[in-house]
């Protein structure tokens, strides 16, 4: 008996580490902060990268975007977990040109193939070897064509028909969804629903603002109207004074262009997520709202 109460015990004490561990591994996640780093260079070539990091780097993800290249890694304990990823925007065009090579030399067999059918008729009407055979084969090649043109005809009328129905029937569906929506835009209950929606959305904003912004920039659109008038949306921007925010505008350059260097980095913790979800879900009009847009 005995046996069977220290085997239980030590069942349990392993059961109560185990619950511990998740808890605690629970808690990392929700009060321990993502955060993040984006910075680059914009001269005469773009230079981007991004990092992401979780408790002391435990986590970590890397990006770099340099003359038209990019790459990633993953990280765990420091360790990668795949080896680098690099893609090249010209793979695809490589890939584009090659197959265009390809139908061009297709095309040219088909031509080539055809000069020869053309000159071995032309040598038989010469030698007036060509026989009633030669003149019925060509009959029926005749009809052949004429029947693969009607068909073609035939099946691009009904090409036409399919794209006006599926026409008829989108924009049946675009009218429906424009009723859902007016009637879920005119319900008071998903009105106030929106509202709770809109505060948690501020509060969620307040805590996961950027906490550094370092800027040098100048730009321009090569239009002075223009450029004044984004300089001018800048400026009205209240949230930026509060940062290392430096834009200069250049109203003489004739070409639209950004140069500088610029430096944004933040955190974000889960679990202001998971508060504003939990009340969001306490609202009787939250919870209204998802039923009626689960229903439809």
């Amino acid at each position: 008996m005995s046996v069977v109460l220290l085997i239980i015990r030590i069942i349990g004490i392993i059961l109560l580490v185990v619950l511990c561990l998740l808890l605690f591994l629970l808690l990392l996640a929700l009060f321990v902060p993502v955060r993040y780093l984006v910075s680059g260079k914009m001269e005469d070539e773009i230079f981007v990268q991004a990092r992401v990091s979780w408790f002391l780097h435990i986590v970590s993800w890397s990006f770099a975007y340099e003359a038209g290249k990019q790459e990633q890694r993953l990280r765990i304990l420091g360790i990668p977990l795949a080896k680098r990823k690099k893609t090249k925007p010209d793979e695809k065009a490589e890939e584009f040109e090659e197959t265009e090579e390809l139908e061009e030399a297709e095309e040219a067999d088909r031509d080539a193939l055809c000069a020869d059918i053309t000159e071995e008729k032309a040598a038989r009407a010469e030698t007036g070897v060509e026989d009633s055979g030669a003149s019925e084969t060509t009959a029926d090649i005749a009809d052949t064509g004429k029947s693969s043109f009607s068909g073609k005809i035939r099946g691009f009328v009904q090409k036409i028909r399919n794209v006006f129905s599926k026409l008829r029937t989108g924009s049946q569906r675009v009218k429906d969804k424009v009723s859902d929506i007016k009637n879920i835009i005119t319900d008071e209950t998903i009105k106030t629903a929106v509202g709770y929606i809109l505060s948690e959305l501020k509060y969620l904003l307040r805590h996961f603002r950027f906490r550094k912004i370092d800027t040098d920039l100048t730009f321009s659109l090569g239009d002075p109207a223009v450029t004044g008038q984004v300089l001018g949306i800048f400026c009205m921007i209240p949230f930026l004074y509060q940062y290392s925010f430096h834009i200069y505008p250049d109203f003489e350059a004739e070409a639209a262009y950004v140069k500088g260097t610029f430096r944004i980095q933040g955190k974000v913790r889960l679990v202001h997520v998971l508060m504003s979800v939990i009340r969001l879900l306490r609202k009787k009009e939250f919870r209204a709202m998802i039923q009626k847009i689960m229903i439809k």
